[in-house]
């Protein structure tokens, strides 16, 4: 029944992230992020583990201790996380770089990067002129 709520939370942060015009185009935020967190919490508050003492979420008659130490790990992986990433990516920065060159975000990173288009279905077809297409036409008299 948990997975109702995710998928809901996954919709609603993606309306969020683009509402903020945040660019997340595999949707790797809401999956990883707002529903990891979800599930990290939702253990302090539903889980029905007896006979161990905190290991039984809030509506499940344990009280707030599993719910407080969820809260907890995920303050801690958060700042952890964020720390991490900031030291990364100022490295990062100031060493190799972290943008593409205009030309390249515009062609797509996967002809840059690797030489080839990741998903040729998805590519538009190239669009015919009437004076591209004059001559190609087969004719029943050939």
């Amino acid at each position: 029944m948990m997975w109702c709520y995710a998928g809901s939370l996954f919709v609603l942060s993606s309306v969020w992230l683009n509402a903020f015009k945040i660019d997340d185009p595999v949707g790797a935020v809401p999956v990883h992020l707002v529903n990891g967190v979800w599930g990290t919490l939702a253990v302090g508050l539903f889980a029905t583990i007896p006979g161990n003492t905190g290991t039984t979420g809030l509506f499940a008659g344990g009280g707030f201790q599993l719910l407080i130490a969820q809260v907890v790990g995920v303050v801690a992986v958060g700042a952890w996380t964020v720390v991490t990433c900031a030291v990364m990516f100022t490295v990062l920065k100031r060493t190799i770089g972290l943008r593409v060159s205009a030309e390249e975000e515009l062609t797509g990173l996967d002809v840059g990067e690797h030489g080839g288009v990741a998903y040729p279905d998805l590519q538009p077809l190239p669009t015919a002129t009437p004076t591209s297409m004059v001559g190609t036409v087969a004719t029943s008299a050939e």
